[in-house]
């Protein structure tokens, strides 16, 4: 009777076990998945600022200017995509305030 209820007890114990190891990955693969986005984004504002800077540059050497439609739209992705890095980095600080 004695080892039933301790084998009882040790199945429940390596269920919590296994529960709170899974939450724990889980929570790891999420914060990784979120840093990876974080470096992508910050990859992709890099590249706009050197197409902005590049066209800036090319209407300095010629008298054409430079095509504001597609400059400012380049900076609006480059504020969306600071805005997203922002929200990551909020949910990467809440979900460590939580542990």
């Amino acid at each position: 009777m004695e080892l039933e209820k301790l084998l009882k007890k040790l199945k429940r114990s390596a269920r919590k076990f296994v529960k709170k190891t899974v939450e724990v990955s889980n929570d790891a693969i999420d914060f990784g998945k979120c840093k990876i986005k974080i470096s992508s984004l910050n990859g992709k504002i890099e590249d706009n600022y050197f197409k902005i800077g590049e066209a800036v540059y090319m209407q300095s050497l010629s008298e054409d200017e430079a095509d504001s439609t597609q400059i400012e739209a380049w900076c609006d992705e480059i504020t969306t995509w600071n805005e997203e890095i922002d929200d990551l980095k909020q949910m990467i600080k809440k979900d460590s305030e939580n542990e």
